[in-house]
């Protein structure tokens, strides 16, 4: 039992660590980057980190088309609300 408990405390202490760290260090890291810089976002899938709308320069390589990558991710009820950022 307390094997079990150890697991999952740990667990969500990473989760939390991790999601504290890019809190602290790399979103401020990632919001300096200035808007006319040219970007090229590799794998952003259906939640990339730069869009055109903030920055006009950036091109975004993954694995499908983004006609094709809508279609998959439009199908999956937990991201479909984000295939507008495709």
């Amino acid at each position: 039992m307390f094997d079990n408990l150890s697991r999952t405390l740990s667990r969500r202490l990473g989760r939390w660590r991790h999601a504290s760290v890019k809190r602290r260090h790399v979103a401020p890291l990632f919001d300096a980057i200035p808007s006319d810089t040219l970007i090229l976002e590799i794998g952003g899938g259906y939640n990339p980190r730069f869009t055109k709308a903030t920055h006009p320069n950036v091109h975004h390589l993954d694995h499908a088309t983004t006609v094709d990558l809508r279609a998959k991710y439009g199908a999956d009820p937990h991201v479909a609300h984000l295939i507008g950022n495709i």
